[in-house]
């Protein structure tokens, strides 16, 4: 039987990581829009909190994709290749976590009884 503070444990970090996650795309948005204000305005001008528009979704999704795509590299801005490749990281370790807490909870949907 699978230690069942797990996967609070585990939802706690990944709670931690979303605050975190909001934190680092406004420093990345912030400095996409100071120092290059063309990139920001080609992904769509994104913001931290966007109102439910297709706009803030096409510029939600490109952001994503700009972060993703590691489109940063070109620019040659070594703040903005920290920030956006730490994102990937986070990311990527977000959704790991993520997977894992679904590993080992002990959901009645996962396990039924017999």
């Amino acid at each position: 039987m699978p230690d069942t503070h797990l996967p609070q444990l585990l939802f706690s970090v990944l709670i931690g990581m979303v605050v975190g996650w909001f934190v680092l795309c406004g420093f990345l948005l912030a400095h996409l829009k100071r120092k290059h204000p063309d990139i920001h305005a080609a992904l769509g001008s994104p913001s931290l909190f966007m109102v439910e528009s297709d706009e803030a979704t096409r510029s939600g999704r490109l952001f994503m994709l700009f972060i993703l795509r590691r489109e940063h590299r070109p620019l040659g801005d070594i703040y903005l290749s920290i920030l956006s490749d730490f994102a990937l990281v986070c990311l990527g370790v977000w959704f790991g976590l993520f997977l894992g807490v679904l590993a080992v909870s002990e959901h009645p949907a996962r396990f039924p009884s017999v």
